[in-house]
């Protein structure tokens, strides 16, 4: 049986350096957030020779890219990959002794004047995407917008595009994520209903790296919108909840409908993260990233679906560790981890979302292990119970393309 293993690929400027480096290599950190405006990879150099400081030297304002492998992993014959996509480098750190550097990137376009240069302008008679679509063009990045969308009757901008277009996407309850070729604008709240990714149970987290918390601060149940504007009769008052711990707001909205809208974004926004876990795999799971749900199981009343924040897989020459940053969403029914049961003729079954070339094909009844299409593919498996259960390689059959999936039950 051939052992699991990891390994990286780094391109910087566009040039595959990873035969050059690798020896020199220690360690590389990707951290994917969900509602950062950017993701960022460090990576840690054994910088001991004198070419680290001389040719070798890395510059700001670079790209580099890293991709982490796995291969046999969790099971012989299957393989996958982090790419967090191209990033900036925005930090370069050496330490003389024992002779380290740390290459810092982030996914922001920081070669740009995305967030650094201020910009007074008035928005009048427009929406959030037509706003988005404005600054994306500016950087020629592409956007990604999915999210209800919102009328803006009038928005002043005093900021850079960046923290400007970060403040209007939370204040209507959307999320804005900047990578160096595009713009990604999500619905944080509708994200949290969707299935869950897989689940997580106790014997699957390295013993004493789970912590919980869960606090009142900053958290509310009930909130009220007031707005006057006596010159042109105007009064706007929206309320949401039940009393208890309120949140009041008097500022400016346009309507009725926009008061209610911007006063659940800042409900949802004050109460998300009010109780969160984190905690390490015992065994990396490298599908799983920022955004996505999780069932956790076996912790008693703390189980439940959660919402990943943030996760961070760290590649060393020890091994490959991942950890999770996640925030409560509710009690998981069973019902929701449950995948439903397919019909499969002579179907190609893959390893990997990615594989080219099937192992071999698969017909009869199977179960969409949870539900998630990745690459144009969903992952089955051969019994129901096994369904989003984990580890994953004990659990998945593998994975078949969505046109082969002929009816759902």
């Amino acid at each position: 049986m051939k052992p699991r293993r990891a390994s990286v690929k780094l391109i910087y400027k566009e040039k595959d350096i990873t035969s050059d480096i690798e020896a020199d290599v220690e360690s590389i950190s990707h951290e994917g957030n969900a509602a950062d405006s950017s993701d960022s990879l460090s990576v840690t150099i054994n910088a001991m020779a004198d070419k680290w400081l001389d040719d070798w030297m890395p510059t700001k304002g670079t790209t580099l890219d890293g991709t982490i492998f796995t291969h046999d992993w969790p099971e012989e014959g299957q393989e996958g990959q982090m790419n967090g996509g191209v990033m900036t480098v925005d930090n370069i750190g050496y330490s003389g002794a024992p002779g380290t550097m740390t290459i810092s990137a982030t996914s922001k376009p920081n070669d740009t004047s995305f967030s650094e240069e201020d910009r007074e302008f008035i928005w009048k008679n427009t929406s959030i995407q037509k706003i988005a679509q404005t600054i994306a063009g500016r950087y020629s990045l592409e956007l990604r917008f999915d999210g209800k969308d919102a009328e803006i009757v009038k928005r002043e901008q005093k900021a850079t595009d960046s923290s400007f277009l970060d403040d209007l996407c939370k204040d209507y309850g959307l999320i804005l994520k900047a990578y160096s070729k595009k713009l990604w604008i999500y619905d944080r709240e509708a994200y949290k209903k969707k299935k869950v990714a897989a689940t997580i149970d106790r014997t699957d987290i390295v013993p004493g790296s789970f912590n919980f918390n869960d606090g009142f601060d900053g958290t509310y149940t009930h909130g009220i919108w007031e707005y006057s504007n006596q010159k042109k009769k105007i009064k706007i008052r929206a309320e949401i909840g039940k009393s208890g711990r309120t949140k009041r707001i008097s500022k400016y909205a346009s309507s009725q409908a926009d008061a209610e809208r911007r006063l659940q974004a800042a409900l949802d926004n004050a109460n998300h993260g009010s109780t969160k876990i984190k905690f390490k795999l015992a065994l990396a799971q490298i599908e799983l990233c920022e955004s996505q749900n999780v069932n956790v199981t076996g912790y008693g009343k703390l189980s439940g679906k959660y919402f990943i924040d943030k996760v961070t897989l760290e590649y060393s020459r020890s091994g490959l560790e991942q950890t999770l940053e996640c925030s409560w969403v509710s009690a998981l029914e069973e019902s929701e981890s449950n995948g439903k049961a397919v019909t499969l003729q002579n179907a190609p079954l893959y390893y990997t979302s990615v594989d080219k070339k099937p192992v071999r094909t698969v017909s009869g009844k199977y179960y969409l292990y949870d539900g998630v299409a990745v690459a144009g593919r969903y992952r089955i498996t051969n019994l129901a119970s096994r369904c989003g259960k984990t580890p994953v390689g004990k659990n998945v059959t593998g994975w078949v393309d969505a046109k082969d999936v002929r009816s759902v039950t």
